[in-house]
């Protein structure tokens, strides 16, 4: 949970690297295939200097293959959890000299087995690299262990001691990330002395390095289960509520009507949705960047499914141009990033490569409808840190992430990362959060870090072939606030990041029992934006018994209060709330 403070508007900011560790431990000469994981033993990654526990998943593990000769499923009797897939890594990576001359590369494929079944060449038809054991997270998400790490350096000049010790572990260097360059991405193989997993805490441990880390294979999940002359703006409850389902509270909205009348946005403010692409020939949309996809390390951006253009049509879907539904800063460029879901294999190097480029396109915005159910990583946090602190020319890119789908006290990863992303959960038009009503439905999670809330029940957005249909999930409240984002910084672009996420904070609405003593449905004060911004403290039906609430943050989003305060910010000083 991000604390309201009073503070000058002119903020020093600094970039802090996590300390690393410098204990030894004892070297292991033990033959990869030799050494079975001893189940009863702490399994653990190092994450900013601490030790993070991992649980051993005995039921499957990772196998990687040469796949020259197409491998064939297993042998009869047997089946994999899923079907060979590519091994694909991020274009992001700089191979080294040695790397680059070599004749040919393997053509490598993995999959997962069941632990109790023979890995051997006969039973796949192809040479076994490397076999590694799933895990379970503290969070209870399940990961398999790749075959990949990732070593920081603590300087450049620390490059032959990373070749040398990995020539000593039986691990091959593979290169070292273009936009990050004391990033480097390792490759582990039956011949190297542990696996990715060991060998990442190996070299961390020798206090040689500033981070080492392995590459799980994990999922990145989408948060999401599907008065202009718009015509489809009447059901836009989000954007203006007239109790137009029976069951919504009128004028529980984002207070879009007012913040309209102020501005629309401006092309100069960009917003990046990092997701699975954007539909470039949606009628409702006018995107006019090219945009860029990870996966090819290129531009264009390419289409991977349609969430990234539900999420990209409530930023900036076009208003007042007679068809679909409004936008709420249509006037603002969209940058889609796009990223493949399915592809689980190096996904920190990718994930990094997306903000890199936002942050070098020249993002104001950021936008992500996703999570990471995996481990936390110290590359990506790495990016996204810099990308708040010296995007916009050291003002910072607002970076915006849904709180999660699972329904539970805590906000997902890695939006749960740094205290400066703004978290966004999901609120029903009842003005109620989001709760699942069945194991499939979406539920947001909530609890320290969750900043405000959003429409996220029964959301208008665009859809295939043109269309437009109604989803329900934090995918959608998140990008609501982003376009408020781009709203406050296209009429005061001098703003921080942190300002920004101040003035979200400070300026929301309150939400009936949430935040007051009584059930109502929710208070949006309208004393004139210069003399407070806060509830009326005068007021004792109105007083909030607290500001910020686990389940709602600090409120529902107010467009119009966001952008008048962003307005006034250069004038006026921030009020703190009057002491209980």
């Amino acid at each position: 949970m991000k604390k309201l403070i009073n503070y000058s508007f002119i903020l020093a900011m600094s970039l802090t690297l996590g300390s690393a560790c410098t204990d030894i431990v004892e070297e292991t000469t033990e033959p990869i295939e030799t050494r079975a994981v001893n189940n009863t033993e702490t399994s653990y990654y190092w994450y900013d200097g601490q030790k993070i526990p991992l649980t051993v998943d005995t039921d499957k593990k990772f196998v990687l293959v040469d796949a020259s000769a197409e491998p064939m499923l297993f042998s009869a009797g047997a089946s994999s959890e899923q079907a060979f897939a590519d091994v694909s890594l991020s274009p992001s990576i700089v191979k080294l000299p040695r790397m680059r001359a070599a004749a040919t590369e393997p053509k490598l494929k993995w999959t997962t087995v069941s632990s109790a079944q023979p890995v051997t060449r006969s039973a796949v038809d192809a040479e076994v690299i490397y076999e590694a054991p799933y895990f379970r997270t503290e969070e209870g998400y399940e990961v398999g262990l790749s075959h990949l790490l990732y070593v920081k350096l603590k300087d450049k000049g620390d490059e032959s001691v990373l070749l040398r010790l990995a020539a000593d572990n039986g691990v091959e260097v593979i290169g070292y990330n273009e936009f990050m360059p004391l990033w480097y991405t390792l490759s582990c193989s039956s011949k190297s002395m542990g696996n990715a997993l060991e060998m990442a805490n190996r070299f961390y441990e020798t206090g040689l390095f500033a981070a080492a880390e392995p590459s799980f294979v994990a999922e990145i999940v989408m948060n999401s289960a599907e008065a202009p002359n718009d015509p489809l703006f009447q059901d836009q409850w989000n954007l203006e509520n007239t109790g137009q389902w029976n069951i919504n509270y009128e004028h529980l909205d984002i207070n879009y009507l007012n913040a309209k009348k102020r501005t629309q946005g401006d092309r100069s403010v960009v917003v990046a949705v990092i997701d699975c692409g954007v539909m470039k020939d949606h009628p409702d949309l006018n995107i006019t960047t090219n945009g860029f996809d990870v996966e090819t390390g290129n531009i264009p951006s390419a289409f991977y499914g349609i969430h990234g253009t539900q999420c990209a049509g409530l930023i900036a879907a076009q208003t007042d141009n007679g068809i679909g539904l409004a936008g709420i800063a249509p006037k603002c460029q969209i940058l889609p990033i796009s990223f493949n879901d399915d592809n689980l294999i190096d996904i920190p190097n990718r994930l990094a490569n997306a903000f890199r480029y936002a942050f070098q396109y020249g993002a104001s915005v950021i936008s992500n409808s996703w999570e990471l159910k995996s481990t936390r990583s110290e590359m990506l946090e790495n990016i996204i840190r810099l990308v708040m602190t010296q995007g916009r020319n050291g003002l910072g890119c607002v970076v915006v992430f849904a709180s999660g789908n699972d329904d539970l006290p805590r906000i997902c990863y890695p939006a749960s990362a740094l205290e400066d992303i703004i978290v966004v959960g999901a609120l029903t038009s009842s003005g109620k959060k989001l709760t699942k009503v069945f194991p499939s439905a979406p539920g947001s999670n909530y609890g320290e870090g969750l900043d405000v809330v959003a429409p996220g029940s029964w959301v208008p957005v665009l859809n295939k072939n043109g269309g437009y249909t109604e989803a329900e999930g934090t995918s959608y409240a998140a990008p609501q606030v982003a376009g408020v984002a781009a709203l406050m910084l296209t009429v005061n672009p001098k703003l921080t990041q942190k300002q920004v996420g101040d003035l979200i904070n400070s300026t929301a609405a309150g939400l009936g029992e949430y935040h007051f003593d009584y059930a109502g449905e929710f208070h949006r004060p309208n004393l004139p934006y210069t003399t407070r911004l806060f509830e009326n403290p005068l007021d004792k039906y109105y007083k909030r018994k607290v500001e910020w609430h686990e389940e709602v943050g600090y409120g529902l989003v107010d467009a119009d209060r966001a952008v008048v305060r962003a307005l006034l910010a250069q004038y006026t000083k921030p009020i703190t709330p009057p002491e209980e």
